[in-house]
C-alpha cells in the first residue's frame, strides 16, 4: 500500500492524470494522497490505480469486520465523496457532513461504535427467532420479520441508537389470526424494560413461552415465505411495504398490500366507502375485506 501511494505522489509531477476519459486535476490528486497519510495507511484496504476509489475499514469490539468504501468526484474535496457503508441509511447521512477523508473515517469508526448493541440484539434475534425477512439479512438493515404463528408473522424495526428499547410493531396475518397477539400487545405494551433482554422482553409483549424455531430451507418455510407474497401483484414488496391486509376466511387467507387491495376494491362496483376505510370482497374468494383508502 505504501508503495502505491509513493507511486501516486511520483506522478502528481505530470500535468493531470487521465482518469475515465477525464482529466484529474493534479491539485486534486495530491489532496487526496495527503488526505490518505492524515488518516494513516493501516486504516486503508484498498485505492483505486486513479485514487477514486478508496476502501477504509475497522474493527469493532466484536471482531466484526467493516469496510467503508469512498467514491472521489472529479471536484473533491470542494464536492463531497459518494459514502457506501454496511451501516442504517440513516447513519451514513451523519458522516455525509464531514468535509475529508479523515474526519469521514473518524465519523465511521464513532458509528460502528455506537450500533455494537444494536448488532448483539439483531445477531439475537437471527440465532432464537424464525427470520422470514429479509433473505441476507445485512448490517444495515434495521428491520425483521419473524414467524410467531400458523401464517402470523411479526415485522419489528430496531431503533439503531436506542436498540434496547422497544421496537416498532406491526402484525401481518388475517385479522382472525392476529387479534390474540395484538391484544396481548396492549395489554402487555407497557412491561417492556430495557434492562431485560430483548428476546424475553418480545416474548412477554407478545404473550409467547418461546419462538418457533428457525426454519431452514424447508419446502414447508418456503411456503410460508411465498404466501407472504401479495395475492394481487405476487411481490413480497411494494414500494419498501410487505402486504400487511389479509383475508379472515381460514381457507383463504391471502395476504394483501394495502395499496394492491385498495385499488382493486375500488374497481367493484359492490364496493362502499366509510370514512377512511374501503369496505368490498376479497378478490380470491369474496369474504368480506377492507382497508384503508389510498390518498
Amino acid at each position: 500500500m505504501q508503495n502505491l501511494i509513493m507511486k501516486c505522489l511520483e506522478t502528481c509531477s505530470a500535468a493531470s492524470l487521465l482518469h475515465s476519459g477525464r482529466h484529474l486535476p493534479v491539485e486534486t490528486y495530491k489532496h487526496i494522497i495527503s488526505e490518505l497519510e492524515i488518516l494513516g495507511l493501516e486504516h486503508v484496504l484498498h485505492i483505486s490505480n486513479t485514487v477514486d476509489e478508496v476502501k477504509l475499514q475497522t474493527v469493532d469490539q466484536a471482531g466484526r469486520n467493516h469496510i467503508l468504501r469512498l467514491s472521489l468526484g472529479m471536484n473533491y474535496p470542494s464536492s463531497p465523496p459518494v459514502i457506501q457503508a454496511d451501516l442504517p441509511e440513516e447513519l451514513i447521512g451523519n458522516m455525509k457532513k464531514s468535509s475529508s477523508l479523515p474526519t469521514i473515517y473518524k465519523s465511521f469508526v464513532q458509528q460502528v461504535a455506537a450500533l455494537q448493541r444494536f448488532w448483539e440484539v439483531l445477531d439475537e434475534v437471527d440465532h432464537k427467532c424464525w427470520v422470514i425477512d429479509p433473505d441476507n439479512p445485512t448490517r444495515k438493515d434495521t428491520y425483521r420479520r419473524i414467524m410467531i404463528g400458523n401464517n402470523v408473522s411479526v415485522q419489528i424495526v430496531i431503533n439503531p441508537l436506542k436498540a434496547t428499547e422497544r421496537p416498532d410493531i406491526k402484525f401481518l396475518g388475517s385479522e382472525r389470526a392476529i387479534v390474540s397477539f395484538q391484544e396481548c400487545l396492549m395489554e402487555n405494551f407497557q412491561l417492556w424494560s430495557s434492562a431485560d433482554g430483548f428476546i424475553e422482553n418480545l416474548k412477554l409483549l407478545l404473550g409467547l413461552s418461546d419462538f418457533p424455531a428457525p426454519q431452514i430451507h424447508t419446502e414447508y418455510s418456503q411456503e410460508l415465505i411465498h404466501q407472504g407474497e401479495c395475492a394481487i401483484c405476487f411481490m413480497a414488496r411494494l414500494d419498501g411495504e410487505l402486504p400487511s391486509r389479509a383475508c379472515d376466511n381460514e381457507k383463504c387467507g391471502l395476504e394483501y398490500h394495502t395499496a394492491c387491495l385498495c385499488e382493486w376494491l375500488q374497481t367493484l362496483p359492490t364496493s362502499s366507502k366509510s370514512f377512511s376505510y374501503i369496505h368490498g370482497e376479497c378478490p380470491n374468494c369474496s369474504t368480506a375485506i377492507s382497508c384503508p383508502r389510498s390518498n
